[in-house]
């Protein structure tokens, strides 16, 4: 078997972990009787902001797994996990903004198919700029910055969400973790 199948198959396994991890941590914030530790990490209610959680966390771990079992070069990895994250979340908003937008309609379906969508082209994109992508230091320190920052985003907001749609739960009618106490 030649070096890229290998990886095509790690990327592969990847789109399946990502989607199995985040599932799991969905329901993990409840699990653990609404501990704030887990809400760090799990969406704390039903807005679109919380579940880009379930993307974010499972995508950063499946890439550390990569990195020691592909003995992957540090800044190649954080480039390809940038864009696997950038594509994933871009897919999941933009299918949900415009199903709900064009219909005024929430679908459980179209929102799982959403994330699978999204994580599938995530992950093919990320391959691609893996096997491809020449590793310049801009792309790297840029990658990191952005992952640095969408990290802090998702913990700050988790506990001082903006009070617009993107961090509103219509299933609760309120925002964030502070509220739901």
């Amino acid at each position: 078997m030649t070096k890229n199948k290998s990886i095509d198959r790690w990327f592969i396994w990847g789109i399946v972990f990502i989607c199995l991890l985040g599932t799991l941590l969905h329901f993990t914030f409840d699990l653990f009787n609404h501990s704030t530790f887990i809400g760090l990490f799990s969406p704390v209610n039903e807005s679109v902001w919380e579940h880009l959680k379930i993307i974010f966390y499972p995508t950063i771990i499946w890439f550390f797994i990569l990195y020691f079992k592909l003995e992957s070069d540090f800044r190649r990895i954080i480039i390809s996990s940038t864009i696997s994250i950038s594509v994933s979340c871009f897919i999941l908003l933009s299918i949900y903004y415009i199903y709900t937008g064009s219909t005024g309609k929430e679908s459980v379906i179209v929102d799982i198919v959403a994330y699978l969508l999204g994580t599938t082209l995530g992950q093919y994109l990320a391959l691609s700029a893996y096997l491809k992508l020449e590793t310049k230091n801009i792309y790297f320190y840029v990658s990191l910055l952005f992952l640095f920052a969408f990290l802090i985003s998702l913990i700050y907001f988790t506990f001082n969400p903006p009070h617009i749609p993107l961090f509103f739960d219509k299933s609760s009618n309120q925002y964030g973790l502070i509220s739901r106490k």
